[in-house]
């Protein structure tokens, strides 16, 4: 019996020098068993040919040789490994070529993705394609460190293993940096930035402005002057500045009578009035300066003729509406000399050996000379002690000791000065030539004609300054001398009257015992013409009661 006979033709065209295998497959069904023939073009072999019964199955394997690898079969079969029933004869080409690695990279694999990894044909084309991420820009594909495209998409022929990196590069984006108050500070930072670079933000305040933070828009990013921004994208970042409101100033620590002193503002920006308002500072009372003048620098610089407690009032209005207000107190200042003039009398001082000095003298009589002194003080320490708390009614132990201000420093020039003139006298004529002065060149008036209270304590200082003072305040200025000379004393406390009581060698008369040590009374209220002994005590006061003081 003849069998049928099937031909089945496959042309098959060599497409590259890769040499791709022509072969033919050939069914030829016999009506008992078939014959499985395979084609590999010398590019290979081929497991399992050969003549098998009908319905047997076979399993073919193709392995390429020579560096080919398989990659189908004729009837279009990818799978190396096959199996299948044998229906008849059957024919088929095993199809070989040589394949090739193309690797891509991404070194920085944040900045982009990349794809086309994977294995080509000798011959074929490889797609690559690479998606920067935002804030990225794609650079070039290279390889072995040299640029072969600068295009995201490339294709490239495929005749060996290929490494090809990808190369991306970060966006550039502009800052730009303003401010709400020209002139408020320099902030830096501006510019053309790369995507996520820091940028140190500086927006210190100049003098007269407070920083308040930077801000996009509406929204704050930081309430600090200095601060780090990371660049994201295009960005407008305003500097938010604030006007100080403060009016205050500087004044020199002595401005003097007669002298010009600038009152000179803490800051001078976004002015839109600035008043000066001079008063008195214990009556409130407008006291405008004799001459006045603005400096550039918004300063107000007065000029007073006479010393005064002036109390000075800046008020500001700004430019954006708001007020401020600021005052102090402070002493237009003077140095006085004051100059006394006494009669020394002979008759208590029986050495008359006084060394000329500061003390200066003419000889008037046989019996006496008249002395001057020059002392000097000065307005503001006058009222300082004018001001401090005293009391103006009744007498408290405690405070007649606080009066004696022996550690002054025109009480200890006071001091030395009268050491100096009667360094050749007793300690007995010291004592006396001190209270000679005291009682002769300070003039007697009542508190009430002074100072306007019925009583009222004033400190050595001030009865200097006045030159003029009532009992207790003579009586507080000889003890602080002649403490200050080193002698010991105290305060005597009469009804309506006080005096000062010295422990001195050599004295008589009345006197008091306290701390076992006598004191001698002092009367430091002198008269016209008459000056009273160390010792010596009116007979009105012979009999009071008396208290002491103790001064340490």
């Amino acid at each position: 019996m003849v069998s049928a006979k099937v031909v089945v033709a496959v042309l098959v065209v060599l497409l590259s020098a890769s040499a791709i295998v022509v072969a033919e497959r050939e069914l030829i069904f016999g009506p008992g068993e078939g014959t499985v023939t395979v084609d590999t073009q010398g590019y290979g072999y081929v497991s399992g040919a050969g003549t098998y019964k009908r319905g047997t199955e076979v399993t073919l394997n193709a392995v390429g040789t020579g560096g080919q690898t398989f990659y189908k079969w004729s009837d279009g079969e990818t799978t190396s490994v096959r199996t299948f029933t044998v229906q008849g004869d059957t024919k088929l080409t095993a199809f070989f070529a040589k394949f090739y690695k193309v690797s891509v990279s991404n070194p920085e694999p944040d900045r982009g993705r990349i794809a086309g990894s994977g294995s080509y044909k000798d011959g074929d084309s490889a797609t690559l394609t690479a998606t920067p991420n935002y804030g990225y820009l794609f650079s070039a594909w290279t390889e072995n460190g040299s640029v072969i495209s600068t295009t995201s998409m490339m294709k490239t022929a495929v005749g060996s293993d290929r490494n090809i990196s990808a190369v991306f590069e970060k966006m550039k984006f502009s800052l730009s940096i303003s401010s709400n108050y020209f002139g408020a500070g320099t902030p830096a930072g501006a510019g053309s930035h790369y995507y996520l670079d820091r940028i140190h933000l500086d927006g210190s305040p100049k003098r007269g402005y407070a920083f308040e933070g930077w801000y996009d828009g509406v929204s704050m990013l930081s309430g600090e002057a200095n601060f780090i921004y990371t660049v994201v994208g295009n960005k407008a970042i305003t500097a938010r500045y604030g006007i100080i409101h403060d009016a205050s100033f500087t004044l020199p620590n002595r401005p003097m009578a007669g002298s010009e002193f600038s009152c000179t503002p803490l800051y001078n920006v976004e002015i839109a009035s600035r008043q000066w308002v001079t008063q008195d500072a214990n009556l409130g009372a407008q006291l405008p300066p004799a001459y006045s003048r603005q400096g550039y620098d918004g300063s107000y610089i007065p000029l007073f003729s006479n010393p005064a407690k002036v109390r000075i009032t800046c008020n500001v209005e700004y430019t954006d509406g708001q007020r401020a207000e600021y005052s102090t107190v402070t002493i237009v200042d003077k140095t006085y000399t004051k100059n006394f003039t006494w009669d020394y009398t002979y008759g208590y001082v029986q050495n008359h050996n006084l060394l000329w000095g500061l003390i200066k003298w003419t000889t008037n009589e046989t019996a006496k000379k008249t002395m001057t002194m020059d002392c000097s003080v000065t307005f503001s320490e006058y009222t300082r002690y004018r001001e401090a708390l005293k009391p103006v009614n009744g007498w408290r132990r405690g405070d007649m000791a606080s009066f004696v201000t022996y550690g002054d420093p025109m009480i200890v020039s006071l001091a030395s000065t009268f050491s100096s003139v009667t360094a050749n006298l007793t300690s007995l004529e010291r004592a006396q030539f001190v209270l000679n002065f005291v009682s002769c060149a300070i003039t007697y008036v009542t508190d009430q004609e002074s100072t306007g209270y019925v009583e009222y304590f004033k400190y050595p200082y001030e009865t200097i300054y006045d030159k003029v003072g009532d009992c207790e305040d003579t009586a507080f200025l000889y003890a602080a001398i002649m403490r200050a000379m080193g002698y010991s004393v105290v305060v005597f406390g009469l009804p309506g009257h006080a005096m000062a009581g010295v422990s001195v060698p050599g004295a008589n008369g009345y006197s008091m015992d306290y701390g076992g040590q006598r004191y001698y009374f002092c009367e430091t209220t002198g008269e016209p013409g008459y000056m009273w002994g160390i010792g010596q005590l009116s007979s009105s006061y012979r009999k009071a009661v008396v208290t002491t003081y103790p001064v340490p």
